[in-house]
């Protein structure tokens, strides 16, 4: 029987009969072919197959009969073959936009292209797929697609699984499943080490530190973008290093340190000119665009990239550079320009997809109605515009854009009078802006636990110094020094107990009612200052920091190290502290500081399997907390046996308070700590 069909198709072929080969030419004739007759004559008639059939033949035979199995029986020229004749078909069939015959051919295609280990074909479809599903606006089709791969098991290739799971990475990234596509690069990075492609492996490392930065933990952010860096200088890959200097610029901008932003954009820009990188060039001037302060520059400069990324279809970098020029616009209240920037922007916004992209163009339509001399203002119009920026934002789980956006519709609401919705949204704005301000710390602890699982093979060998010294340096920014190196030497339970430690306690006098008057890059700088000072202050005198807690600050001295003369140093701390507290300000509003010390036994120790934290628990911090709150502005408030270990130290000048009342300890004889009156 298969014998007779492939007589009928080659009489039908010298024929010319379209019809019969047509009918004939199915999975029994190809199997047939396959184990009885030479590849070269096999090769040959297909060749004059394809020749002769219309192209929507082909594609029928491609669906019934070009299965996984098929294919994996093919040799590397018939693979040749059928990949030349699916890809014409691609060509042929895209001008139609029938979905069905086009999600089916690109199918077939990477099939056949990974079969033959063709690479960089293979890569460069999922890349053509990725545009087709976009502009369809089906981008999970694309998730779907690559979930039919199974051909991808049986070949077990570690270079497709590579670039499989990037390029997951990148569709998880357009859907907004941030976390899923952290999992995915990660999956494609441990590929990469094994393959020993390290440039590969930067590049995944870098992928997810661009993730971090999308949802707004820019620590992490900082930490990848860092850590590429330093594998492409390690493995001398310098074709991509302006990359990650633009990354590392980008990371300090969302940190709120523009100036050291400007300085890696413009090392980043020096080395992408130099290697000719096209994208890197637009995209770095774009970044660059937003730390300048002229105007007239930024403007013309935004501009500049406009044509590279209309000439690559990236509506959202375009969207991001129109959004650009529109603040841009209204900040020298050209609104006729802005007016026009804003609804270039909007016609390329897909609306369907909930995106970062459409929740800032949301909120730049907000200021713009908002804007006090606009001659087309609009607060309804500015109000229905953030609340749709808000929600997108908390629905993507972008907290700093979130609190941002909050903050300016509690102003709104502030302007309008409307207090109970101001005292409700105001409330929402305040407890995720201290979940921001706190991320710092515990993104810390994440990269610490990030770093603890990288590498892999013989690049964890060769990474392994690196790694250590970033796991020290991470435990030391958080953990005494002592008991980060207790860490570090594998050492899981710490605990211990002292009998004489001074517990110092200090907060901000009116920290709330200022801090609402803040923008929060104001109040995250201004902190920033006060507790580096602090810090320096701690260091000077062998005090150790123990945490700090939104306005308050807590330390202790004789820990984890003993020391004797602990109640002398805390004491000399303190009163550097209020001699300090005077240069400080929030924004620019000075402000005060009260203070509260105890001495007298603790427990301390590292809490957390994962997320390590160093603390102190005991009656003497809780009544030194207590002295702290019950402080004046300006006072150092010391309990009796404080006083008592100082009184014959002429530098210390201890007033009598009186008994006070502190919550859960009842009476307590204190004191005032001043400088003697000759110092002061």
């Amino acid at each position: 029987m298969s014998l007779a069909i492939a007589k009928i198709i080659d009489t039908a072929l010298e024929n010319k009969d379209q019809a019969i080969l047509v009918e004939h030419f199915n999975d029994v004739y190809l199997n047939f072919m396959l184990h009885n007759v030479e590849e070269t004559i096999l090769h040959s008639q297909l060749t004059r197959i394809f020749e002769q059939v219309e192209p929507i033949h082909i594609l029928q035979f491609s669906i019934n009969v070009l299965n996984t199995e098929i294919i994996l029986k093919l040799s590397p020229k018939l693979l040749q073959l059928f990949e030349e004749i699916i890809k014409d078909l691609y060509t042929i069939f895209i001008a139609s936009n029938n979905n069905d015959d086009i999600e089916h051919i690109l199918f077939q295609i990477l099939q056949l292209t990974a079969c033959n280990r063709s690479y960089i074909d293979f890569n460069q479809y999922l890349l053509k797929s990725e545009v087709y599903f976009t502009k369809n606006k089906s981008t999970k089709n694309m998730l779907k697609l690559l979930d039919s791969l199974h051909i991808l098991d049986v070949l077990n290739d570690k270079e497709l699984f590579h670039l499989v799971h990037s390029f997951r990475g990148r569709i998880c990234n357009l859907l907004t499943e941030y976390q899923d596509a952290i999992v995915e690069y990660e999956k494609a990075g441990e590929y990469a080490l094994q393959l020993k492609t390290y440039g590969d492996y930067a590049v995944c490392i870098e992928s997810i530190g661009v993730t971090y930065g999308i949802i707004g933990n820019f620590s992490l952010q900082l930490h990848y973008h860092t850590l590429a860096k330093s594998i492409r200088e390690e493995h001398q890959i310098y074709n991509l290093i302006g990359n990650s200097y633009i990354n590392i610029g980008l990371c300090y901008m969302n940190l709120g340190e523009k100036i050291k932003a400007e300085e890696y954009y413009r090392k980043g820009l020096e080395y992408q000119i130099q290697n000719n990188h096209t994208a890197g060039i637009a995209i770095g001037k774009l970044l660059l665009s937003k730390v300048i302060t002229d105007n007239d520059q930024k403007i013309i400069m935004l501009k500049e990239v406009l044509p590279y990324f209309f000439s690559v279809n990236d509506d959202s970098r375009i969207v991001e550079t129109y959004i650009d020029i529109v603040e841009t616009y209204i900040s020298i209240q050209d609104y006729d320009q802005a007016k026009e920037y804003l609804h270039l922007s909007n016609e390329r916004v897909n609306e369907e997809n909930t995106n970062p992209i459409q929740g800032l163009l949301y909120k730049a339509f907000s200021t713009y109605y908002h804007a006090s001399k606009n001659p087309y203002k609009d607060d309804k119009l500015a109000e229905i515009y953030l609340c749709k920026a808000i929600e997108i934002f908390k629905h993507l789980g972008i907290k700093d854009y979130a609190f941002q956006s909050l903050e300016d519709y509690a102003l709104l609401l502030e302007k309008q009078e409307r207090w109970m919705e101001h005292s409700r949204v105001y409330k929402e704005f305040h407890t995720l802006q201290q979940e921001v301000l706190n991320a710092e710390v515990q993104s810390k602890i994440q990269a610490f636990e990030i770093l603890q699982q990288k590498g892999k093979e013989d690049h964890e060998r060769q990474l392994q110094e690196v790694k250590y010294k970033e796991q020290e340096k991470l435990l030391h920014t958080i953990l005494p020094a002592q008991i980060a190196n207790r860490i570090l030497n594998g050492q899981t339970l710490i605990a211990e107990s002292a009998e004489s430690v001074s517990v110092f306690f200090m907060d901000i006098v009116q920290f709330t009612d200022i801090a609402r008057n803040l923008t929060p890059n104001e109040l995250l700088n201004s902190l920033n200052n006060i507790f580096s000072d602090i810090d320096q202050l701690a260091i000077e005198h062998n005090i150790e920091k123990i945490k700090t807690l939104g306005d308050a600050y807590m330390a202790v001295a004789s820990l984890p190290n003993q020391d004797s003369d602990h109640v002398e140093n805390i004491l000399s701390f303190a009163l550097e502290v209020i001699d300090k507290s005077v240069d400080w300000t929030l924004g620019t509003k000075p402000f005060t500081v009260r203070i509260g010390i105890h001495v007298g036994p603790v427990v301390a120790g590292v809490i957390g399997k994962q997320r390590f934290t160093y603390d102190v628990w005991g009656d003497t911090v809780n009544i030194a907390s207590r002295l702290e709150q019950t402080s004046e502005p300006n006072r150092i408030q010391i309990s009796d046996i404080v006083q008592q270990l100082v009184a014959d130290i002429p530098k210390f000048h201890c007033t009598n308070r009186g008994e006070i009342e502190l919550k859960g300890r009842g009476k307590m004889q204190t004191f005032w700590l001043t400088k003697p009156e000759s110092e002061r």
